[in-house]
């Protein structure tokens, strides 16, 4: 190999090398959280009415309710773009829905500021799942997804620096498919949680208005593609 042949492979190689970092600050397999979710029932009781599963396909009004959490912060830009990524995962342009939400704000100090330079930070989770009930049973679907998703989230959102994702696997039994000798009730839904650093309380919102944005145009995307080739 030539020394000018050399040098392109090893730039191609360092190029590659920083995209994946890149790509991992935004995006990670949260393995240890991962082993840490235990097994929940969908659709899940509580003995709070308040915190039962609500079915936001049936009840698209009760969106803003049903995510408590965020409700004090109806007012940023943000939670309205969260908002209306809840809806359409619900809508009917989706093949997916939601179960689960929590919010950790207001912004308080930075635990990982030796990672990310920033004095503040807000953090939560959104659970989601096929509304086809049985491709959540099939290990292979449930991989394609996560693959899908790290793909698309690292596409759709190249410049965000103080934002992150994790996705893990939700171990979930789906009560509307017990019964059928066919089929196993046991699966997996997606738990991400997501995370966004500033300095002030202005620029941790604008930082997570870009992460739902890049996390909004992933699901459009991995959806689109689903409904085409399971016609």
């Amino acid at each position: 190999m030539s020394p000018a042949a050399g040098f392109f492979v090893d730039l191609v190689l360092i190029s590659a090398a920083i995209f994946n970092l890149l790509r991992w600050m935004l995006v990670y397999h949260d393995n240890d959280y991962e082993a840490h979710l235990e097994r929940r029932a969908h659709p899940y009781a509580h003995d709070d009415p308040a915190h039962c599963c609500i079915d936001l396909r049936s009840h698209p009004e009760l969106t803003e309710e049903t995510l408590a959490d965020f409700k004090p912060y109806a007012d940023r830009g943000a939670v309205q773009r969260l908002y209306g990524l809840v809806r359409w995962l619900n809508g009917a342009d989706s093949i997916f829905e939601t179960n689960d939400s929590a919010f950790q704000a207001p912004p308080y100090p930075n635990p990982q500021r030796d990672q990310f330079k920033r004095d503040l930070q807000v953090m939560g989770r959104l659970t989601f799942f096929f509304r086809d009930l049985r491709i959540n049973t099939r290990p292979a679907m449930i991989d394609w997804l996560c693959e899908s998703l790290e793909e698309q989230i690292a596409l759709q959102q190249r410049t965000l620096q103080f934002g992150c994702i994790s996705y893990a696997r939700f171990p979930h039994y789906f009560a509307a498919l017990d019964g059928n000798p066919f089929e196993t009730a046991d699966g997996d839904a997606l738990a991400l949680k997501f995370w966004a650093w500033g300095n002030t309380d202005e620029e941790v919102f604008e930082n997570l208005d870009m992460l739902f944005d890049g996390m909004r145009g992933a699901l459009i995307a991995i959806s689109d593609f689903a409904k085409a080739r399971l016609r």
